[in-house]
């Protein structure tokens, strides 16, 4: 159903995800300027998961997508035994750290849904700034091991798929 393109490094991977067409995926191992809702930076260095899914929505109330988005990454973090909570309405947490967020964004055209942009950035691997050890936690700290990205993106689209 999806095509991936993989990127070393992007500005932002919704930003690029733009310049495509609905199935695809755009993923980056860095981001240099990664975004959150409200403006807000997100760090995306060398190691995380920084992702963007581009549909053209079958739902009419777009709203539900960002759940959907949140909750196939939750059900994935489960399958390694990471229990999380939604920090309702695009974060999930883990033990009340940011592990997640999600940025959904409409591209319009014409008055008209042209398409829409799924935003995930999941810490896996990634370092956090000493700013954010407070807030945010990756699964390498939870697990004390290093995760395959791969594979945490494969049982996403998985689960994306599955709800969706």
């Amino acid at each position: 159903m999806f095509k991936i393109y993989h990127f070393k490094k992007l500005s932002s991977t919704n930003y690029e995800a733009r310049k495509f067409s609905a199935g695809s995926i755009i993923i980056a191992d860095t981001q240099t300027k990664g975004k959150g809702r409200l403006k807000r930076k997100w760090s995306s260095s060398k190691g995380g998961v920084y992702m963007s899914i581009v549909l053209k929505p079958k739902i009419k109330n777009l709203n539900k997508l960002t759940i959907i988005a949140v909750k196939a990454v939750q059900r994935t973090l489960k399958k390694l035994d990471i229990a999380t909570k939604i920090k309702f309405p695009n974060d999930l947490q883990y033990k009340g750290k940011k592990i997640c967020g999600i940025l959904t964004e409409n591209i319009f055209k014409n008055d008209k849904i042209e398409k829409m942009i799924i935003g995930i950035g999941i810490n896996t691997n990634n370092p956090l700034p000493k700013s954010l050890e407070s807030k945010a936690i990756t699964l390498k700290k939870i697990m004390k091991k290093g995760v395959n990205n791969k594979k945490i993106i494969n049982k996403l689209l998985k689960e994306f798929n599955l709800l969706y």
